[in-house]
């Protein structure tokens, strides 16, 4: 078999919309001759399929580290692996979708149960532009960041009730934009401020070691001094005791 993918998926919301299906036939109770033969109930007398309104949960998904690029949206019905998939468990077509529906399904349930699903990317409350009507139009449609709201496609234009949306699309770019401009200002501070401050303390090292390495010429010439007269000294006296031994030696 074939090695799937390893690439990650990072879930960027859900919402609901309000789908007409056909309805299917109950062939304990509907009347047989109402029902076509995909199981389906009919009208009477004009044998046209009964059509109902049901809820249809939809997922929005991006490739980890490419957040909001090539967004997909899918029924969440038609990620979930079905029994015909989980019957071929080592098929590469089953193994894709597990791994995907393992990352879609703890999301799914945190927001079936009416909880917040994680943010990836920049929450709707951090842009100050948008109003807080607007953001919980657009979480009902899964847009819960501004990135998502820049990468909107026209489907989402078409659908989403907002006013001037197309405005709004353009401004959560520039917003962004210049969003990444200042974290790259602050970015350049931050690097020159810890350049300046490594700078710093190589310069004291430096001279901290020359300090240390320098030959200390006083000591040196009182050495000189007492070797040349023949004076005994101790190898680690200092110039003030060096100094005392030249003396004595003048004034005996």
């Amino acid at each position: 078999m074939a090695e799937a993918s390893n690439a990650q998926i990072i879930v960027l919301g859900f919402f609901t919309e309000v789908e007409e299906h056909p309805k299917k036939a109950d062939p304990m109770n509907d009347p047989l001759n109402l029902i076509d033969a995909k199981g389906y109930l009919l009208t009477a007398p004009s044998g046209i399929r009964v059509m109902e309104t049901i809820d249809v949960d939809w997922v929005r998904y991006s490739p980890a580290g490419f957040l909001n690029a090539n967004t997909t949206e899918s029924r969440v019905e038609h990620l979930r692996p079905s029994k015909k998939h989980m019957a071929s468990p080592q098929a590469l077509e089953t193994v894709i979708m597990l791994q995907r529906w393992k990352q879609i399904e703890p999301a799914y349930d945190l927001w079936k149960s009416g909880n917040e699903i994680p943010v990836y990317g920049t929450p709707l409350s951090q842009w100050a532009g948008i109003k807080p009507a607007y953001i919980a139009l657009f979480k009902q449609h899964g847009i819960t960041t501004v990135e998502g709201v820049r990468d909107m496609v026209e489907s989402h234009l078409e659908r989403i009730k907002v006013p001037n949306i197309r405005y709004i699309k353009t401004e959560a770019g520039l917003f962004l934009e210049s969003t990444d401009k200042a974290k790259s200002a602050a970015r350049e501070a931050d690097m020159q401020r810890r350049l300046q401050e490594l700078e710093e303390r190589n310069a004291a090292m430096l001279e901290l070691l020359e300090s240390q390495t320098k030959p200390n010429t006083e000591v040196d010439q009182l050495r000189a001094e007492l070797d040349a007269k023949g004076i005994p000294y101790h190898h680690k006296a200092g110039a003030g005791k060096l100094r005392e031994l030249l003396e004595e030696k003048a004034a005996a």
